[in-house]
């Protein structure tokens, strides 16, 4: 079985921008300075699945910016570099919708069954 290769070398050949969490939100702090944005001047807005695999990263914006505004269930959507068109949720939400279909379908068809037949005579 061949060795998988590191997951910071898989980011980098997909994804040659991504940077660590803290790098990110420090660079944030840098890029915005010049044109006047600062913590505590300024909201930030985090568009992130609401699933606990963000927690950090709300955290680390929060640590610099002060508490943001979640845009993640609003009705607009905010896109990514090599994002060209808005996902209906995050997958976590698919799979729980699915499953509540799911079972909404199998609960019917037991009421169904158990109408017919307490209406057949016996």
């Amino acid at each position: 079985m061949p060795t998988p290769e590191p997951l910071s070398a898989v980011l980098s050949a997909g994804h040659p921008h991504t940077r660590p969490l803290a790098s990110f939100v420090d660079w944030t702090r840098e890029v915005l300075a010049p044109h006047g944005f600062a913590p505590g001047n300024a909201l930030a807005l985090l568009g992130v699945c609401r699933d606990e695999l963000m927690f950090a990263t709300s955290s680390a914006v929060s640590s610099v910016w002060g508490p943001a505004f979640d845009v993640s269930s609003l009705v607009g959507m905010v896109l990514r570099d090599g994002q060209d068109h808005a996902s209906t949720a995050c997958g976590a939400l698919v799979g729980l919708h699915a499953q509540l279909v799911s079972e909404r379908s199998a609960v019917a068809s037991a009421q169904r069954s158990l109408s017919s037949s307490s209406a057949s005579p016996s």
